[in-house]
């Protein structure tokens, strides 16, 4: 079978150091503007982004983070496996001290519908399950165009461990689900293994 190269998708690495070069606001808004275009239920477009450039506001982020991972590793201690986790996530708190580009993911739970299409009936829990699904899509597009424009960028779920906190720190309007960092990456990051196609797609 031929070897089918889509690019950027095939360049594109989780990069976790960065340099200290900036980015021009037009590419921001280009990484931004490539987030708008992802699917959403009814045209939903469930996702608010804050764009974090100072350092202040970075590191009240990271600091919050280290505080909340604190806590929760001495209430899991005898638990190995999650120490390791809330390990990682305190280093992710790093990367985002260090970051050039901070980017914020909320999550617009009441939203309204956009579009013209008929009405479904689907429930609460299902609706927000596909809406979460369109944000990721909307992440997914940010990582793709950092990389079209020759930016590292982190899709950072840790995060979370301190969304609440973070949310209420920066009074957000809505809940933080997600974020990415963007810079240009300070070395070449190696490409992570992949499963092969063999053992994930079932034809029928």
């Amino acid at each position: 079978m031929n070897k089918c190269i889509v690019r950027p998708i095939t360049d594109r690495r989780s990069v976790r150091s960065f340099d200290r070069s900036s980015i021009d606001q037009d590419t921001i808004k280009r990484i931004l503007y490539a987030a708008l275009l992802a699917p959403s239920p009814k045209n939903r477009q469930p996702w608010l982004f804050t764009v974090v450039t100072t350092s202040e506001i970075k590191t009240l982020i990271s600091n919050i983070m280290i505080d909340k991972i604190k806590i929760l590793k001495e209430s899991n201690n005898n638990d190995s496996t999650v120490r390791i986790e809330l390990d990682n996530a305190l280093i992710t708190s790093d990367i985002i001290l260090n970051s050039p580009i901070l980017i914020l993911v909320q999550y617009r739970n009441n939203a309204t519908c956009l579009d013209d299409g008929l009405s479904w009936s689907i429930m609460h829990n299902e609706l927000e399950a596909l809406e979460i699904q369109s944000i990721g899509a909307s992440v997914e597009n940010m990582l793709i165009e950092a990389t079209a424009n020759g930016l590292g960028s982190l899709w950072v779920g840790d995060i979370m461990y301190a969304g609440t906190e973070i949310s209420t720190a920066l009074n957000l309007k809505y809940p933080l689900i997600s974020a990415v960092v963007l810079g240009h990456s300070e070395k070449k990051s190696a490409k992570s293994t992949r499963k092969k196609m063999k053992d994930i797609v079932d034809w029928r």
